[in-house]
């Protein structure tokens, strides 16, 4: 099932906009001002049944300077979202997945495969703890196929399980200075820096009200990014990324993330 952006048709109309203010300062005789422009937004699909991520906004280079110095926002409707609510929810998760999960708290998020019975991933699951819910962030192209698998495996515990992908959406801002990003009415979740080797929050909001998001976060100063900057920052690092690295075939030691995803106690 294909699942599109909602602010897709928003930023197939963003203008570029180039502070060179700064520049003008450090060089004599440079350009002043800002020169704002219409580029082409280039898009990419994901997977073959899952969506179409921005690529670029029109220049990658300074996507990538906002990454390393600033704060860049990536539209994210690569990521699906499944909500346990109940009060088994967390020993249920626990149950099912290669981390240890009974003791998180409140605001907590741990990075986690779902293995099969056969012990080939399911998915590179992002666990966070919300007050009365832990939401399981996952790759778009598996998130059916994971909520199918932890249905399968409840019994008699007091656990229900929604697949909440279509009503909500993810918003990602990387970067050193992302951490100070503030939204009224909007909570902040860590952005865990071992799932794309970079620092950064994550809004999570409801579909109807992602545009008006993404616009608040550019008020902050915040500039739009792409995936082809932010997978040159990920490469950098030298870290794995499900359904790009690594896949459903594979075992959770042939994936170089045991450190950040399994415990063995």
């Amino acid at each position: 099932m294909t699942y599109p952006s909602p602010i897709q048709k928003v930023l197939e109309q963003f203008e570029l906009s180039i502070d060179v203010s700064e520049e003008a300062e450090k060089r004599e005789g440079a350009a002043t001002g800002t020169f704002q422009s219409q580029m082409l937004t280039e898009f990419l699909a994901w997977g073959e049944d899952g969506c179409f991520v921005v690529a670029t906004t029109g220049v990658v280079e300074l996507e990538y300077a906002s990454i390393r110095k600033g704060a860049g926002v990536f539209d994210a409707p690569c990521r699906g979202t499944i909500e346990l609510t109940g009060a088994d929810r967390i020993s249920s998760v626990g149950r099912l997945s290669s981390q240890k999960v009974e003791g998180m708290q409140v605001g907590d998020v741990l990075l986690g495969f779902i293995t099969s019975r056969k012990g080939t991933i399911v998915a590179d699951v992002v666990i966070r703890v919300l007050e009365d819910r832990v939401l399981l962030d996952v790759d778009i192209n598996v998130v059916q196929q994971l909520c199918d698998h932890l249905k399968a495996y409840i019994v008699m515990e007091d656990v229900s399980i929604v697949n909440i992908t279509a009503d909500s959406h993810w918003l990602w801002c990387i970067g050193p200075e992302a951490s100070a990003l503030q939204l009224d009415g909007v909570d902040a979740h860590p952005l865990p820096k071992e799932l794309l080797g970079v620092e950064g929050i994550a809004f999570l909001v409801k579909a109807e009200n992602a545009v008006s998001t993404w616009e608040a976060l550019l008020d902050q100063k915040c500039k739009p990014i792409g995936w082809y900057a932010l997978n040159m920052a990920r490469v950098e690092q030298s870290v794995p990324m499900f359904m790009i690295d690594f896949d459903t075939s594979n075992l959770p030691h042939e994936t170089s993330l045991l450190s950040s995803r399994v415990r063995f106690d």
